[in-house]
């Protein structure tokens, strides 16, 4: 009998994990409240990157494709020098 029970709550443990979830950032509206709506600012991505992953959370930004034209190459320089390791276009 206490076999049985051992294995359920080995079942059991194994189950539940100690992970935080992952954190999913709509980084072209997080930049733009930051922004105030006037401009698009990778400071405010970097600040809500940051705060999860100092709280242990995996972070994911999604990022709409025209961000990422010619005219916009800077903006991903910027992501990558800010340490946000990834992002994603949606």
């Amino acid at each position: 009998m206490f076999d049985e029970i051992d294995m359920i709550t080995n079942q059991i443990s194994s189950l539940i994990t100690d992970e935080k979830p992952l954190i999913v950032i709509d980084a072209s509206n997080v930049a733009m409240r930051h922004g105030k709506n006037s401009f698009f600012s990778v400071k405010g991505i970097q600040v809500v990157v940051e705060y999860w992953q100092k709280n242990g959370h995996k972070v994911v930004c999604f990022l709409p494709d025209y961000l990422f034209s010619h005219d916009q190459v800077n903006l991903k320089k910027k992501l990558s020098q800010l340490n946000i390791k990834e992002f994603k276009a949606s």
